[in-house]
């Protein structure tokens, strides 16, 4: 049943070094001959993490036609967060 106007939706995850006894009951996409695995599996050693996430990033934004912008996460201002219905404070 497509509940959402025949839009599917898929996620993306990028598996580095996990415990893969937490995905052994997984079928990702009904495939079952093709379990979850990892790059620490696949390579035969875990790549750093910073190195996965900037490399991965940088693909994702060539292959979008995007352009990234690098935020300095140490001044980073986040949105005060309110519950519904709450009254704003001046």
């Amino acid at each position: 049943r497509v509940s959402s106007g025949w839009i599917t939706s898929h996620g993306f995850a990028l598996n580095v070094a996990p415990d893969l006894g937490f995905f052994s009951t997984i079928v990702p996409c009904g495939i079952s001959d093709r379990p979850v695995t990892s790059m620490q599996r696949e390579l035969g050693r875990a790549p750093e993490l910073a190195h996965v996430m900037d490399n991965a990033e940088e693909q994702m934004a060539r292959m979008l036609g995007a352009r990234l912008e690098r935020a300095d996460s140490d001044n980073l201002e986040w949105p005060e967060v309110r519950e519904p219905g709450a009254a704003e404070t001046p």
